[in-house]
């Protein structure tokens, strides 16, 4: 147990490492100094349990560094030099030491902006300006904060990434006019102010609107972890665990409401258990790929690109450990293919039914070939990998007499074939192009190349989808009930349209 819990963590460590958008060869780590750092201090006996695991693992690493005794001293002193009220210069170290910057990052702002600002327009402008910079992934960040120079100077004419702040500011006006229409039209409902109050008062509320809505768009943009986005991401989860269940209920009912009322009709208790089951099975799935896929994109510290591939390999090890769960739970019974065989053996017919099968048997499909002709290819260069099954193709079961039904090889080619006769009646296949596309003769393998067929469509979309839900929740802090009604409309909209396409398309490519 051990040794896994190593080999993970050391896999861990090799994926920090990477690049958000390209994959890096091994020998790009050994040219990373932070790479090969993190590498030899796992292996270090001197290394702590802190700086060997938990820093190393996304969901465990601190929010940032603990701002260091002696930086905290710099900061405060930094300040008090140019702030003579010590109610303020209280006020601002707080404000000031709360940012979300590594020590090394601390250390560069107060090499670069030699003088903290007097001007409470600059201060702003400042504390913005570190706010922003957090948005950045490490490399970039620390390029912002060495432009602080610039800043320090107003000299945007020679700072293309304090030109780009500015210009990123500009949409906050816009929300500092719309906050001023909404918070005039409310205050002429007052009666007792005269219209220079409402002004007065109305341009105060859009001002602090827009400030906390600029501070909070930085937050939830932070490429490292702040009590904002550390707070959206738990609302994130908490709403997809909610809201999952109940879409993917409400959907697949929809969907599937024609078989459950035939089923209620003619008072069918194993159709209508088989539906239930299925409606519980699909309910878990969703509610378990989605609780993943909101842990992954509320992580802040990860690329978009990174999060899109984390999104990814969830979504095809879903899919793979689906396709072998399904394959079990609602594939023909033992005591099911049992109670067909002594029909068979009982029948008179049975001559001809075992003729029937074996025509069955020898008709495979393309993918069972492609499936046969790979295992012969890879058998080839690996030979250790076993033989393949094939002890019932030896088997001609229209030869076969009643007395010999009962031999165990037998007997389990005329099962296989059972089983595939229960596998064609469920599929109920309309004779088309799409619902004879995948034939497989297992249930399980039909629902992952049905997956895998509509994975590029769903992930892409879902992955925006979910990014855009974890924003609203994360700019909706101040009235989160807002937020989930917003997050709420996005996801029904999404799920909706998704759903009702893809109940409907497996239902008629796999039956199921």
């Amino acid at each position: 147990m051990k040794k896994a819990i190593n080999i993970i963590i050391i896999i861990s460590l090799i994926v920090s490492c990477s690049t958000p958008v390209t994959t890096r060869l091994p020998s790009s780590i050994d040219k990373d100094p932070s790479c090969s750092k993190s590498i030899r201090g796992f292996f270090s006996p001197a290394a702590s349990w802190t700086s060997k695991v938990l820093n190393r693992i996304p969901f465990l690493r601190k929010k940032v560094d603990d701002i260091s005794e002696e930086n905290l001293e710099k900061l405060n002193l930094w300040i008090d030099n140019s702030v003579s009220d010590r109610t303020e210069s209280e006020v601002l170290r707080n404000k000031f030491s709360t940012l979300p910057m590594s020590n090394d990052e601390f250390t560069i702002l107060f090499k670069e902006y030699k003088k903290f600002p007097k001007s409470s327009k600059k201060r702003q402008e400042l504390f913005y300006y570190l706010s922003w910079a957090s948005s950045f992934h490490k490399k970039k960040r620390l390029e912002v904060l060495n432009n602080l120079g610039f800043v320090e100077r107003q000299k945007s004419r020679e700072s293309k990434i304090y030109r780009n702040f500015l210009k990123s500011r500009q949409k906050f006006s816009k929300i500092e006019k719309l906050e001023f229409e909404k918070a005039s039209k409310k205050l002429k409902k007052d009666k007792s102010l005269s219209p220079d109050e409402i002004n007065i008062q109305a341009r105060q509320l859009a001002k602090k609107a827009k400030e906390n809505f600029e501070q909070l768009s930085y937050s939830c943009s932070a490429k490292v972890k702040t009590d904002d986005n550390s707070l959206a991401s738990t609302r994130f989860q908490k709403f997809a665990m909610i809201v999952t269940p109940i879409s993917t209920a409400s959907m697949f009912t929809y969907a599937n409401y024609d078989e459950l009322k035939d089923a209620i009709t003619a008072e069918d208790k194993d159709r209508i258990y088989d539906w239930t089951k299925k409606l519980g099975y699909e309910v878990v799935l969703m509610s378990a790929l989605n609780m993943v896929l909101a842990k992954v994109m509320s992580e802040p510290t990860g690329s978009y690109f990174s999060k899109v591939w984390k999104g990814a390999a969830s979504d095809i090890a879903f899919i793979k450990l689906d396709s072998i769960i399904y394959g079990k739970l609602f594939s023909a019974s033992d005591e099911q293919m049992e109670s067909k065989f002594s029909l068979l053996k009982s029948n008179d017919d049975y001559k001809q039914m075992l003729a029937e099968m074996q025509i069955l048997l020898d008709k495979k499909s393309v993918y069972q070939k492609f499936k046969e002709d790979l295992f012969l290819s890879v058998q080839k260069v690996a030979p250790f990998i076993g033989q393949q099954d094939n002890e019932n193709s030896l088997v001609d079961l229209s030869q076969v007499s009643k007395e010999e039904m009962e031999k165990s090889e037998v007997k389990d080619a005329i099962l296989k074939a059972i089983a595939l006769q229960m596998y064609i009646e469920d599929k109920n296949e309309n004779g088309d192009a799409l619902s004879t596309l995948i034939h497989t003769g297992d249930k399980g393998e039909d629902r992952m190349l049905f997956f895998l067929e509509v994975a590029p469509i769903y992930h892409s979309i879902n992955v925006g989808v979910a990014a855009l839900i974890y924003n609203t929740i994360c700019m909706s802090k101040n009235d989160p009930a807002a937020g989930f009604r917003k997050a709420a409309i996005i996801y029904a909209a999404w799920s909706f349209g998704y759903n009702l396409f893809e109940f409907g398309a497996r239902q008629h490519q796999i039956g199921q």
